[in-house]
């Protein structure tokens, strides 16, 4: 099976996204990709769920979604620059964007996102 590219990513077919963080969305610097903040921009216009955990959400706050929102990592020292909230919950909801500070969360992120 041939992996999906994001322009070929078609959000009527998903009800939620959750962008999956971990250490190659730094070393990769996909939060500085235009593909990723624009899909992240359109899922959000779109009013479905958005989940991001870990270095996940690096993504919506470089889309200028997480400005004014609680969010909670173990790097938020980067989303408060940005303009995000700072949260020592495990996980933060704010309308439909659900953020998890790490893979210790899974579960209770999981739960919030479905």
């Amino acid at each position: 099976m041939d992996a999906m590219g994001l322009s070929e990513v078609k959000l009527s077919n998903y009800s939620a996204m959750v962008f999956v963080g971990g250490e190659g969305v730094y070393e990769l610097k996909l939060y500085e990709d235009a593909d990723y903040q624009n899909l992240a921009k359109s899922i959000i216009s779109d009013g479905k769920v958005v989940g991001a955990i870990y270095l996940g959400h690096w993504i919506l706050a470089n889309a200028g979604r997480l400005e004014g929102k609680a969010a909670t990592t173990s790097e938020i020292d980067y989303l408060q620059e940005i303009g995000a909230k700072a949260s020592d919950q495990s996980v933060t909801q704010g309308g439909k964007i659900v953020i998890g500070s790490g893979s210790s969360t899974s579960q209770e992120f999981a739960e919030k996102v479905v």
